[in-house]
């Protein structure tokens, strides 16, 4: 009988391992504004049973009355078998899909740090194929497992169903209630991490952003709250951002980031970014980028943050001291910008 798995990530181990490098790393909880130093990484970022499935809905693919065989085996599981599926599917589906993005995480991140002129180098010679498609499945995965996701809830009901056959479209369409990991099923099911995995590698141009030298803020009043020594990490580690430059809906341009580790930021901007694309696909970012991309991750974040530094305790302390308007977002699933 398999193992019944209790804590249950929706950030990966490895991923907060790459982080802090090592098997324990710094959190701080926003909701109940408590430092956590020093906790294993298997303590953090994880909710019990929180991919179990419902009973009811584990039978009728059992039994096959959900008709979902073949969109499992063409976008999930291509060997699948009804009598194998059990409660705790998504969570090994899961940990399966890591097992194959963890390494080509490390070898990337070992480039880089290996790379003698690193800024004067374009990204496109560093990573390769085989990286870039894991990385971008990693992207598509954490875009629909975290906690902000499933708050949308009923919201993604209307995306669910253009992407799903009619008969299972009906089937959502006429059910008043689904359960979020039922929901994530049909999710999966639709294909979704195959097709946002391929939008991110074809239609986005990839970048990395390097702190160089650690920097304060040199505006004493930012020093204070903001981190900017350091890239932040959080429970939703993949900030979605609209670019609207003077709120002319035209010309809106995707942005996503991703931090790789303290030091890395990977942005995909698609190529109308609106506010100057950086010479090199390399780039050194000054403390004012650092404050941005860590205010998205913290505003964002639904509760745990991530740091390294000894300093940024106070400065995360601080900046939670803030308006929740400041702090918090305000149930949206994108940052907008002017």
């Amino acid at each position: 009988m398999p193992e019944i798995k209790k804590k249950q990530h929706y950030v990966p181990q490895f991923y907060l391992t790459q982080y802090s490098g090592k098997d324990r790393i710094n959190g701080f909880d926003k909701i109940l504004k408590i430092n956590q130093p020093n906790t294993a990484v298997k303590n953090l970022g994880h909710e019990n049973y929180y991919y179990d499935l419902p009973d009811e809905f584990v039978q009728s693919v059992q039994n096959g009355t959900s008709n979902l065989d073949e969109l499992v085996k063409k976008h999930i599981y291509p060997t699948f078998e009804p009598n194998n599926f059990d409660k705790q599917f998504l969570e090994n589906y899961f940990s399966e899909l890591e097992s194959t993005i963890a390494p080509r995480f490390s070898s990337l991140i070992k480039k880089l740090d290996a790379q003698p002129h690193l800024l004067q180098t374009s990204f496109d010679t560093i990573i390769s194929d085989d990286e870039k498609e894991k990385i971008a499945d990693f992207f598509a995965l954490q875009a629909i497992r975290v906690p902000s996701f499933r708050q949308l809830g009923e919201k993604v009901r209307p995306l669910l169903k253009k992407s799903l056959p009619p008969f299972l479209a009906s089937y959502i369409e006429a059910t008043d209630f689904l359960d979020d990991n039922q929901r994530l099923f049909y999710h999966l099911a639709s294909g979704i991490l195959t097709r946002l995995s391929l939008h991110f590698i074809e239609n986005f141009h990839w970048q990395i952003a390097v702190i160089e030298t650690p920097q304060e803020s040199p505006i004493p009043h930012v020093a204070k709250s903001h981190v900017t020594a350091e890239f932040l990490l959080s429970d939703n580690p993949v900030v979605n951002i609209k670019n609207i430059p003077n709120n002319d809906i035209h010309r809106l341009s995707l942005e996503f980031a991703l931090p790789l580790n303290s030091r890395y930021l990977l942005l995909l901007r698609e190529p109308n970014f609106p506010f100057g694309m950086p010479t090199n696909s390399v780039f050194e970012a000054i403390p004012n980028d650092v404050r941005i991309y860590n205010d998205y991750q913290l505003r964002f974040s639904s509760r745990k943050i991530f740091y390294n530094q000894s300093s940024s305790k106070a400065k995360l302390e601080k900046y939670f001291k803030l308006p929740s308007t400041y702090t918090h977002n305000a149930d949206k699933f994108a940052v907008v910008t002017g």
